[in-house]
């Protein structure tokens, strides 16, 4: 019986992470994709942690089970053993998987921060130069001298 639930228990926290999976290939697509992912970004993180959270609470009862079996080896057939133990092998495959998309995708949001600081340097100093040549600031260290007029 208890083997029963932590299999099914497995079942579950599997499956939550096959929709983490979804959510970590959307993500990545979307870094890919759009210059400035802002929105869709936050939506699919905040989705993301919900089913995080949802495996936390299940991971709980399974924990309990694994330590159950553990203690009480007797209360599970070998074959149900195997089971579990090749359910287990799966869910830490996938974990592996989603490791390396939100690798990717972490790698992909620090060019488009990095870029990001670029183009807000950039706008920084054509702003500086902007009001330098409208002599909006005074500066009393030296003149603007425009050469062109």
């Amino acid at each position: 019986m208890v083997s029963q639930s932590v299999s099914q228990k497995l079942n579950e926290v599997r499956g939550l992470f096959g929709v983490i999976e979804q959510f970590s290939h959307a993500i990545y697509n979307t870094l890919q994709q759009e210059e400035e992912p802002g929105e869709k970004l936050l939506e699919l993180l905040q989705q993301r942690t919900i089913i995080i959270e949802e495996i936390d609470t299940v991971y709980a009862v399974l924990d309990q089970g694994l330590k159950e079996l553990i203690d009480h080896p007797e209360l599970a057939t070998r074959e149900e053993i195997e089971e579990i133990e090749n359910q287990r092998e799966e869910t830490i495959e996938l974990i592996k998987e989603i490791r390396e998309l939100d690798e990717k995708s972490l790698s992909r949001m620090h060019e488009q921060k990095d870029n990001i600081a670029l183009k807000l340097q950039q706008s920084r100093i054509s702003s500086k130069a902007s009001k330098a040549y409208l002599q909006e600031e005074i500066y009393t260290e030296g003149w603007f001298i425009d050469q062109k007029k």
